[in-house]
């Protein structure tokens, strides 16, 4: 692994759910958690090829097959490496192509589209031409106009942290004093768990009907999500009760034997 960036490999053909890539540290689409896949599978299956392959931060293919001249004209790929690949309890040949389109893990959107319901979103993805940084959208409930989000091509993004249940960011977002940003992160997006800790004026929103966006206020600053389920904090809040619970009831003989003496 040679590349610095943070980017992931998608799968094709045969090797689709091979998961090898992990024992090298290398992100692939195939690595999500079960619950995450089902919803990429559900997108995947109405969304143009070439479009996901941007939404989902891919910059390398790999396929146990070689790629056409026109199959690589079309889908913008180039090849960079073949070799052997352990898959099923042997080593196959397998080639390796990077996608020319890649769009970064995360980026500030320059322009942010409403939409009225997710068949909506669905009909502008399927636009083979969907530019990720200005046609990419939220539903109008999060919707507060092209007036009030800001794009700065100088604001910068710098990841601090990226695990699975917690990412930091730190970002210097260029604007208006009174204006807000729009960060899209290539991860998928799920309504519950995710909370921003400490950064006053942020809001998680979907982005494109399926990856985490972030409303973010002006200036720099050190956004932090963490992933915290909700049946592991109130596991937390009873296992506190309990104990306390119990502390007072071990307490209790000594105070009650106490005050007979006194």
């Amino acid at each position: 692994k040679e590349d610095t960036e943070k980017f992931r490999v998608l799968p094709i053909g045969e090797l689709r759910g091979n998961n090898r890539l992990v024992a090298f540290n290398i992100e692939s689409t195939d690595g999500y958690h079960p619950a995450k896949l089902a919803i990429f599978e559900n997108f995947i299956s109405k969304v143009e090829l070439k479009t996901m392959l941007k939404l989902m931060n891919v910059k390398y293919l790999l396929s146990a097959n070689q790629l056409s001249n026109e199959q690589l004209q079309m889908m913008s790929l180039v090849r960079v490496e073949s070799g052997k690949y352990y898959h099923n309890f042997r080593y196959i040949d397998a080639y390796l192509y990077k996608y020319l389109d890649f769009e970064p893990r995360v980026q500030f959107l320059s322009q942010v589209n409403s939409i009225k319901s997710k068949d909506h979103g669905y009909e502008l993805l399927a636009d083979p031409n969907f530019k990720v940084k200005t046609n990419s959208f939220i539903n109008k409930e999060y919707y507060i106009g092209d007036d009030l989000f800001s794009y700065n091509v100088d604001s910068k993004i710098i990841i601090e942290k990226w695990s699975p249940n917690e990412i930091i960011i730190e970002y210097d977002a260029i604007g208006p004093f009174n204006k807000n940003h729009l960060l899209l992160l290539s991860e998928v997006f799920v309504p519950f768990g995710w909370q921003i800790d400490g950064l006053e004026g942020a809001k998680i929103v979907e982005v494109n009907n399926f990856l985490r966006g972030v409303i973010v206020p002006n200036g720099n600053h050190r956004l932090s999500m963490k992933f915290i389920p909700s049946d592991i904090k109130y596991g937390s809040m009873i296992t506190y009760i309990s104990s306390f619970i119990i502390i007072l009831l071990l307490l209790f003989p000594m105070i009650k034997r106490r005050n007979e003496r006194i």
